[in-house]
């Protein structure tokens, strides 16, 4: 069996040496400034941004979606500005139509369900 050999090219550099090539050194830019700036307005807002406040605390429960379309539909049905305005309505008619017993039931448990709610 023959031995290889490997012919080293002469122009290859070994890890030894140093590059031959020298960079330039690169000198610091200096900032400039603008000769001309922009400067906005400022403008003053005459409402808020977000939904407006009317000194209410608000609460959230948690209902299917399919019931939440419900609402929506009656809500724009019946010409009410929010949900919230519905359901006190609803809410005032299934009231109305409670039996005597019944209505001695809704205002214990209301009485108990505002009062653990101040606390």
């Amino acid at each position: 069996m023959s031995k290889l050999t490997f012919n080293k090219d002469r122009n290859r550099k070994t890890t030894d040496e140093k590059p031959s090539k020298k960079f330039n050194e690169i000198k610091e830019t200096p900032i400039s400034e603008p000769e001309k700036t922009y400067e906005a307005p400022k403008i003053e807002r005459k409402t808020k941004l977000g939904r407006p406040r009317k000194n209410k605390v608000y609460s959230s429960i948690r209902i299917q979606r399919s019931t939440t379309n419900r609402i929506n539909a009656m809500q724009n049905t019946l010409n009410f500005k929010t949900q919230d305005d519905l359901i006190i309505d609803l809410l005032n008619k299934v009231e109305n139509s409670l039996s005597a017993d019944q209505k001695i039931m809704y205002k214990m448990y209301l009485k108990t369900f505002t009062e653990r709610g101040k606390q």
